[in-house]
């Protein structure tokens, strides 16, 4: 089984944005694809769920973490997962996403 960890942008939940659309995608038709082919589902959607903040901004979120807060907190959600969510990973982001798939690449090597 694949797990996809799914990194949304700057401001978007970890349920929209294109990562998740792609995960969507991929989960909601995998179903029907190994029913059809008699073979086990490939695939699980992981969303990570990290702050994807910028700080004070937009105006009533004065609490929220700075871009560089809510990049680490995605590095160490993002690594927890992997370590344990069993089985091979792909990493699918953007935006503020793809600096943490980046630097989990880093922190995995």
């Amino acid at each position: 089984m694949i797990t996809i960890h799914t990194l949304s942008g700057t401001w978007a939940d970890k349920w929209t944005g294109y990562p998740a659309d792609v995960a969507r995608y991929l989960t909601e038709w995998e179903p029907v694809w190994a029913e059809l082919q008699g073979e086990p589902e490939r695939y699980r959607w992981n969303p990570v769920n990290y702050a994807a903040s910028f700080g004070p901004v937009p105006p009533g979120s004065p609490q929220s973490p700075s871009y560089r807060q809510s990049v680490q907190m995605g590095v160490t959600q993002t690594v927890h997962d992997i370590k344990t969510i069993p089985g091979d990973f792909v990493l699918v982001s953007y935006s503020q996403g793809s600096e943490v798939a980046g630097r989990v690449c880093q922190e995995l090597i």
